[in-house]
């Protein structure tokens, strides 16, 4: 079975008014590798910082 290193359930982010991210959920065990892929604006950097 695989350690869980970062989780984040539920998460979500506005900046003013503007809602960004909305109910992000993410687990990530070791070992894995985890590729974050959209358009430009949707949200993939943000997600990131507040994982970390």
């Amino acid at each position: 079975m695989q350690e869980v290193i970062a989780k984040m359930s539920g998460a979500s982010k506005s900046f003013d008014k503007l809602k960004v991210l909305d109910q992000i959920t993410i687990e990530l065990k070791s070992g894995t590798i985890l590729g974050l892929i959209g358009p430009s604006g949707a949200g993939k950097s943000t997600a990131i910082k507040c994982l970390i």
